[in-house]
């Protein structure tokens, strides 16, 4: 069985070195470790969208002070959507409302420093369940903040 195990550890280790050199290190640390991957139970807002292929992407986002203090993700995609759920979800750790409806697919190209039809196709299902995501919150926010002001306008008898 130790021959069998020594065997498996120097597969995996061929496959890791294979990985790092194929991409960025930043691009292979959210492969490895899956940067920011989970649903996030108190979430402020949530979008889960589908794309062509059939994939999914739900993103998660807790907001403080107005910037995204938490940001996850969720795919059952390949291995470009996993790299782009996350490398979205860090891009919007610290953003307000208005920089993350301004991510483009593209940002997360340049930071992956990768391209190409796949990842191009990701990174736009990523930023588009990202803006529903900010959208959605958006939403609620303001649909409190309009309860809140119906009820300040309610006629008061003194």
């Amino acid at each position: 069985m130790d021959d069998l195990q020594a065997l498996i550890e120097k597969i995996r280790k061929n496959v890791v070195a294979e990985a790092e050199q194929r991409f960025a290190d930043e691009t292979f640390q959210h492969l490895r470790y899956s940067i920011h991957n989970g649903r996030m139970p108190d979430a402020e807002s949530f979008a889960c969208l589908a794309g062509d292929s059939g994939e999914t992407m739900e993103i998660y986002l807790r907001f403080r002070n107005k910037c995204v203090d938490k940001a996850t993700y969720v795919t059952d995609g390949d291995l470009q959507s996993c790299l782009c759920g996350s490398c979205i979800a860090e891009l919007s750790i610290g953003k307000t409302v208005k920089q993350l409806l301004e991510m483009k697919a593209s940002d997360i190209q340049k930071r992956m420093k990768r391209s190409g039809e796949g990842l191009e196709k990701s990174a736009i299902l990523a930023v588009e369940t990202l803006h529903k995501a900010v959208e959605n919150y958006w939403l609620t926010t303001q649909s409190a903040e309009a309860e809140l002001l119906k009820k300040n306008r309610e006629t008061r008898f003194i």
